[in-house]
């Protein structure tokens, strides 16, 4: 099996982040409320694709109905349609043992998006972006240095590659409420930067290839847990970056 992860990133000790300019009185904005909602979305979505599956955060899934919750149905068929599968998959799960759920989960957790020497559904910016097939390319480097920028690292750096979909949500999920928290202080300047900042982000890490990755899951995957999920980070992540434009 494989070894149990860390939290991915950590803060880097003595290291600032960019763009914060001094504190402000806060102010009721609602727009930082949406802010706020995709940034649970996209931490959450990270941290199931990057953790294998536990009892306590599958449990927490099932009784909490967390996939109702998410934002974008709306506006986004593929979000709607990967909800769908998750509310069904919900009902199917809660009616069994909740160890034989997660043995299942993590079965295929670890068949599609760690390996059995190649995972099925590489959840890598890498291994889309190199000629060749590879992990801690030139894209894993990229990647890293946007996480140094706001003082961050991967806890197990130098051991598995930091452009990995689930940590890359995490991170955005970190900008995003970095602009919320600069909409409530009022400080329009610096959430228009931070917005730049996610903007920039997905064109360059994570938008190019995650078509690929969620043809692979719908292709690969053997339970409509993870088909459901790859369609609700795909249709989130372009909904969101829809605001961005």
């Amino acid at each position: 099996m494989p070894r149990e992860r860390g939290g991915g990133l950590s803060p880097v000790a003595g290291q600032t982040q960019p763009f914060d300019d001094g504190q402000a009185q806060l102010l009721d904005h609602g727009q930082a409320q949406l802010l706020d909602a995709a940034a649970v979305t996209f931490a959450a979505l990270g941290m199931l694709l990057y953790q294998e599956p536990d009892e306590a955060r599958i449990g927490h899934l099932l009784e909490e109905g967390f996939f109702a919750a998410i934002p974008f149905a709306d506006d986004e068929p593929q979000v709607a349609e990967g909800i769908a599968l998750l509310d069904a998959w919900t009902r199917e799960a809660a009616s069994r043992e909740l160890a034989d759920v997660v043995a299942e989960l993590g079965r295929e957790w670890l068949r599609l998006l760690v390996g059995y020497g190649e995972p099925e559904a590489p959840p890598w910016a890498t291994w889309y972006f190199e000629k060749d097939p590879v992990i801690f390319g030139s894209k894993t480097l990229e990647v890293r240095q946007w996480y140094a920028r706001y003082g961050l690292e991967l806890e197990r750096k130098y051991h598995e590659p930091d452009d990995h979909l689930g940590l890359m949500l995490q991170f955005l999920a970190l900008l995003i409420s970095r602009e919320s928290e600069a909409q409530v202080a009022g400080e329009a300047q610096t959430a228009k930067r931070y917005q730049q900042e996610q903007r920039d982000f997905l064109e360059q890490n994570i938008l190019p290839w995650l078509p690929n990755w969620q043809a692979r899951v719908a292709e690969k995957a053997k339970i409509s847990f993870y088909r459901g999920l790859a369609l609700l980070i795909g249709g989130a992540l372009r909904t969101f970056s829809l605001r961005l434009c």
